[in-house]
């Protein structure tokens, strides 16, 4: 395993440089000016020669791809300038917004999608499998834009005052105040890397509302989470949407639920031959196993 992340880790490296490469490359062949689109169309020569300056932007092409890199290595992602900010702190700011997104769909997924998996396998072609597949290949083709302005028109305008309507947009209900987690504990003169790792979880709210048991935030988090969550959920419930389950799941979700293994299809169906200690794979036509997955069943 290790061999292999290393192995893995190393074959990356010359992909990294040159996605670094066709950034850098295509930041310097599009039209315009670096100086006017930070500063303004307006803004002075003398201003203009002082942002190149400083930003190495007078140098040769081969001296800025080399101060380009060597920002990069110390963590300088440069300035926005839609935002006129740091890189590095919008992200640190945006970073909780995706952790949270990411735990709660993960959350979803297993929580539902496992469920569904399984029963899927083992009721193959019953009504929970072909809704399944339904709902699997309605996640996945209807793109994320329409299925999001369907569920929020529904959710939030349909359903308005509602015990089930859900807010459309925002992390939070307006006028909902979130207290750092130092300032709750006491910690404000707290400096250094505890104190960034005490405001990260301060921005994620569902993490705030259980250390702190403020369960006003945590309800109020939970419910504006659960539209941007149930539309990626679909989509995860199946691994291959639209495709029958293989053969290994099916046989390995009867065998464990205690029913009997389907018997070997004489035409090289998807079901698994019995009675047998020698895996079911493609090659062996004989078995009646024609599925890409192996699957051994008791004797």
């Amino acid at each position: 395993m290790t061999r292999f992340i290393v192995r893995r880790i190393l074959v990356s490296l010359p992909v990294l440089f040159g996605v670094l490469f066709a950034v850098f490359a295509l930041a310097r062949v599009i039209p315009g000016n670096p100086c006017t689109a930070a500063l303004g169309e307006r803004t002075s020569p003398a201003r203009c020669a002082d942002f190149n300056a400083r930003h190495g932007l007078d140098k040769s092409i081969p001296e800025q791809f080399a101060v380009y890199l060597g920002e990069l290595a110390q963590g300088d992602l440069g300035t926005s300038t839609k935002f006129g900010r740091p890189v590095g702190q919008i992200l640190i700011e945006r970073l909780p917004v995706t952790v949270e997104l990411t735990l709660l769909a993960l959350v979803f997924a297993i929580v539902i999608g496992v469920p569904l998996g399984v029963l899927s396998a083992a009721r193959r072609n019953s009504p929970i499998d072909v809704g399944t597949m339904v709902l699997a290949n309605l996640g996945v083709s209807v793109p994320i834009f329409v299925l999001g302005l369907l569920l929020a028109y529904v959710f939030a305008i349909t359903f308005k005052d509602s015990p089930i309507a859900l807010p459309p947009s925002g992390r939070l209900t307006p006028g909902m105040i979130v207290e750092p987690l130092a300032d709750v504990w006491g910690l404000e003169s707290l400096s250094g890397p505890p104190r960034a790792i005490l405001d990260f979880l301060s921005g994620i709210y569902i993490f705030n509302g259980l250390l702190t048991t403020n369960w006003t935030l945590l309800g109020d988090a939970l419910r504006h989470l659960i539209l941007p969550t149930s539309r990626s959920a679909p989509s995860r419930w199946r691994s291959s949407p639209g495709s029958p389950a293989p053969a290994s799941s099916t046989c390995s979700a009867r065998t464990s639920s205690g029913l009997p293994a389907p018997r070997a299809s004489a035409i090289g169906g998807s079901s698994c031959g019995t009675g047998s200690a020698t895996p079911c794979c493609p090659s062996s036509r004989s078995s009646g196993c024609s599925s890409a997955a192996c699957c051994r069943e008791p004797s």
